[in-house]
């Protein structure tokens, strides 16, 4: 049997909300963060929300594509997402925690466990993104 090669690539950081001041925000959104990760040409769109001692993981992967030049009386089209793949939580030992089919739009819900660090891999065709060190 014959095994697909696979790019394994680092997401970088673009976006992180925890770098606004905590006195602008509500105490009950603690711990709760939205991040934007960029990885080749995609986007990751990642959320945390903490609720009465559970965390939940969502996120979207969205293709960068250029703009394409039409008409601007032309109705735009329903877009649809081509991507197809997993959401994974793999422990720092590299084991599977959990894993999702991602959703007809790119995206993903997983629970994320309180006080432990886990790493994201989003699997596609031919590759894979991989975020490190989410702690919830």
């Amino acid at each position: 049997m014959y095994e697909t090669k696979t790019a394994h690539v680092e997401a970088i950081l673009i976006m992180d909300t925890r770098s606004v001041r905590a006195g602008l925000r509500n105490q009950d959104l603690a711990g709760n963060w939205s991040r934007l990760y960029k990885a080749n040409q995609l986007y990751l769109d990642l959320s945390l929300k903490v609720e009465r001692g559970s965390a939940v993981l969502m996120g979207q992967v969205i293709e960068a594509k250029p703009l394409e030049s039409r008409p601007t009386d032309a109705k735009p089209e329903p877009v649809e997402s081509t991507l197809k793949g997993q959401a994974r939580l793999k422990t720092l030992s590299d084991t599977v925690a959990a894993q999702v089919d991602l959703d007809e739009s790119g995206g993903f819900r997983l629970d994320l466990p309180r006080g432990v660090t886990h790493h994201l891999e989003v699997r596609l065709s031919g590759l894979t993104v991989r975020i490190s060190d989410l702690t919830a």
